[in-house]
């Protein structure tokens, strides 16, 4: 399904707003006036900040979803501690979505590159982390750009951790039902071999794959093995590099 042309929109009290135009040419969207589309997704300006709509389902702000209990939680977070993160490694986000594990991994000491292939999605979520979260939000850098682009172009040891979360597939309910308006999105391609090869090429620690609940950690051919780790709640499939033990990298 190919993605569709997202809107951007104005809410009655911000209607006059004179920077309508740079917002939508910034995100990529066809600045249109209500009656909103019905067909297609959008984001409409208001005072309290981008406000998500999706076909199919209610309009929503940016939410933090499940981090808050991970955030007040006393121990240490779970992807934090299956990457073995040490303090300012770089770590790839490669589908950013809502940024709930880029904030966490933020939170950790990491400096997060997150990539977020839909232009509006980026803004939605870059604004939302810098409202709730600024000081995680300083450490994560948002990108507009295709994780399989940019990992097939990426030069050797270019980060020291991989990070793909593939974004409910089929039979997965997800973490939250404030994240339903991305069930009603174009579903992304599930991470291929290739990708996940030259994930490990990138990578100078982990490739770190999260997984749907029931999934088996593939295997592609040409990578050793990986480990299964995680929580009851969830699991992961990891690769280690050999070159796990090296100093970390400059910034990507």
């Amino acid at each position: 399904m190919s993605e569709p042309v997202f809107y951007l929109s104005l809410s009655r009290a911000r209607r006059h707003a004179p920077d309508a135009a740079l917002w939508a040419a910034w995100l990529g969207a066809e600045l249109v006036s209500r009656p909103l589309p019905p067909d297609r997704p959008g984001l409409v300006l208001t005072h309290a900040g981008l406000r998500l709509h999706v076909p199919g389902a209610k309009p929503t702000l940016w939410h933090p979803g499940l981090t808050h209990r991970r955030v007040r939680s006393r121990q240490p977070d779970t992807l934090g501690l299956v990457l073995a993160l040490r303090p300012d490694e770089w770590v790839l986000d490669g589908t950013l979505g809502m940024g709930h594990d880029a904030r966490m991994l933020a939170r950790a000491g990491a400096r997060v590159l997150g990539l977020e292939v839909r232009p509006a999605i980026a803004t939605f979520t870059a604004l939302g982390l810098h409202g709730l979260d600024p000081g995680a939000a300083r450490r994560i850098t948002v990108q507009c750009a295709d994780h399989r682009t940019w990992l097939a172009a990426a030069p050797d040891d270019a980060v020291d951790h991989v990070y793909l979360d593939p974004m409910f597939p089929e039979g997965d309910e997800g973490e939250s039902t404030n994240l339903a308006p991305f069930r009603h999105l174009p579903r992304l391609p599930r991470v291929s071999a290739a990708t996940l090869r030259h994930a490990l090429r990138v990578a100078r620690r982990h490739v770190l794959l999260k997984l749907a609940p029931s999934e088996p950690a593939p295997h592609p051919e040409g990578m050793p093995p990986p480990e299964l780790v995680g929580s009851k709640r969830q699991f992961y499939a990891r690769w280690t590099t050999p070159a796990s033990g090296a100093l970390q990298s400059d910034p990507p």
